[in-house]
């Protein structure tokens, strides 16, 4: 149920900065707490779960709209254009360009 809600507040704040202590804060228990509670339930680590979403999120808004690869990098809480392209690219194996091309040529 905890872990419920940190899903949630994750979602709804995509676009934030989610540190380990905000997250904490959210659902008023300790850090190190919520970190293992979450590894133990989901078997990933809050950082590789919001990277997960923010990748995700990046596709469909990538695929879905004409929107600019550094606006998409800033809803879905990248302010490094650099970083949110290596991240990008680590997880799906293709830059955000590359993807976008990628997915325009398939829908044939």
């Amino acid at each position: 149920q905890l872990v419920e809600l940190l899903k949630r507040y994750i979602s709804e704040h995509i676009s934030e900065e989610l540190t380990r202590k905000k997250l904490a804060q959210s659902i008023h228990f300790s850090e190190d707490y919520v970190a293992r509670l979450f590894k133990t339930e989901t078997g990933k680590s809050i950082s590789t779960y919001v990277m997960e979403q923010r990748m995700e999120l990046a596709k469909r808004y990538i695929a879905e709209s004409s929107m600019s690869i550094s606006d998409v990098a800033m809803m879905v809480g990248y302010s490094n254009f650099s970083y949110f392209s290596k991240t990008f690219k680590d997880y799906t194996g293709k830059t955000p360009n590359e993807y976008r091309i990628y997915i325009k040529s398939s829908q044939f």
